[in-house]
C-alpha cells in the first residue's frame, strides 16, 4: 500500500450525433446531415452560428434528432483543461465564424475532442461538408451568403443556450504548461478580410483531409 500519492482523475469525452435530416440511406453510404456535440460529465458543447461557442444537457441540442453516442478518448486535468481548450477556440469559433460548409459545428467537435484526447470524430459525421467544399464556387452568390448565417437550430437564441464566455485567446496564448498547440488547421488572422478568410479556411480544411 502506497501513501501520499494523488492518483490524476482521467475523464472520458464523447461524441453525441444528431440527424439533421431523415438520412436514412445516406447514412448507410456514410454522407449523411449530421450535427454533433462533444459531452463532458453531464454538459454538451457545440457551436452554432449567431451563438459561437455554447452548452447544453447531454444529447438535447434543439431542433436536431439524437441518433448516437460514441465515446471518442479520454484525458486529465477535468474542468480547468476544458476551459482552457474552449477559450483557445473563441476566435475560431466565434459567433460571427460559423459556416456550414468549411467551420461548422462538426468541425469544432473534431477541433475539440482532437486538442483533449488526441483523436479526432469519425470521418463520416462531416463527410457531406467535406464533399460541399470542392463545389461550393459553383452556387450562386446569395446561397453562399446564407451559408454563413445559417445554424442547425431552429430559433437558438430563443431556446435557451448558455453561451460560453472565454477571453478568446490564441492557442498559442494559454498560460498553462499543459496549453494545446495548433494542429493541422490554424487559426484565421483576424485582420484577413471575411472572402480571404473563407477561402483560406477553404484550403486548410482540404489540405486536412487530403493528409489523413
Amino acid at each position: 500500500m502506497s501513501w501520499g500519492v494523488e492518483t490524476t482523475r482521467k475523464d472520458k469525452l464523447f461524441l453525441n450525433i444528431y440527424d439533421l435530416t431523415s438520412n436514412g440511406v445516406l447514412h448507410n453510404i456514410g454522407i449523411g446531415a449530421y450535427h454533433s456535440g462533444v459531452q463532458f460529465r453531464d454538459e454538451e458543447y457545440t457551436f452554432a452560428g449567431g451563438a459561437g461557442v455554447f452548452h447544453h444537457g447531454p444529447k438535447e441540442a434543439p431542433g436536431a434528432v439524437y441518433r448516437e453516442t460514441l465515446e471518442i478518448g479520454s484525458f486529465e486535468g477535468g474542468m480547468t483543461r476544458v476551459r482552457e481548450v474552449i477559450e483557445a477556440l473563441q476566435e475560431e469559433f466565434g459567433s460571427t465564424r460559423y459556416h456550414v460548409i468549411l467551420n461548422n459545428c462538426n468541425h469544432f467537435s473534431d477541433r475539440f475532442c482532437k486538442l483533449l484526447t488526441g483523436k479526432t470524430i469519425p470521418p463520416y459525421v462531416n463527410r457531406l461538408a467535406y464533399i460541399g467544399s470542392f463545389a461550393e464556387c459553383l452556387f450562386p452568390d446569395r446561397f453562399k451568403r446564407s451559408l454563413t448565417s445559417g445554424t442547425p437550430y431552429s430559433q437558438v437564441t430563443e431556446v435557451g443556450f448558455t453561451a460560453f464566455r472565454g477571453s478568446g485567446r490564441k492557442l498559442n496564448d494559454v498560460g498553462s504548461t499543459s496549453a494545446p498547440t495548433q494542429d493541422n488547421v490554424s487559426l484565421i488572422p483576424s485582420s484577413a478580410g471575411e472572402t480571404e478568410r473563407l477561402e483560406m479556411l477553404r484550403k486548410q480544411r482540404l489540405a486536412k483531409f487530403d493528409s489523413s
